[in-house]
């Protein structure tokens, strides 16, 4: 979970900052990219939906990043998120993916659900 808020708030300080924002851009563009799923099904659905809808294969990666943001930030609202947790088991082993699930489906959600959010949608 650690990671998601970290990623969450470098990808808001770097696009948020004019002074930042060149170097974002280089930094993002010269990326490897190693695309990848949470492994968490009903989360992978719904960002590979989202994605097909805002992403296009002409975008550069910084375009990419910076318009998951925008999505989320557009789409999104902050309150409390409505989580329905049927089996501990399962929360424990995909808490990061179901919170990014939650968030993507009902657009509402808390700043763990955010950075959840946005760190499946870059990642993908």
């Amino acid at each position: 979970m650690k990671k998601f808020l970290v990623t969450f708030a470098l990808a808001m300080l770097l696009l948020s900052s004019s002074v930042f924002a060149s170097d974002a851009k280089t930094l993002l563009n010269s990326a490897p990219l190693n695309p990848k799923l949470t492994g968490f099904s009903p989360c992978d659905e719904i960002v590979q939906e989202v994605l097909s809808e805002i992403i296009t294969d002409e975008m550069t990666t910084y375009e990419k990043v910076k318009t998951c943001y925008d999505w989320l930030i557009e789409n999104c609202s902050y309150g409390g998120g409505i989580m329905h947790i049927y089996d501990i088991a399962q929360w424990r082993e995909h808490q990061g993916a179901m919170r990014a699930q939650e968030m993507l489906k009902n657009r509402v959600g808390v700043c763990n659900d955010y950075s959840c959010a946005f760190a499946a949608l870059t990642r993908a």
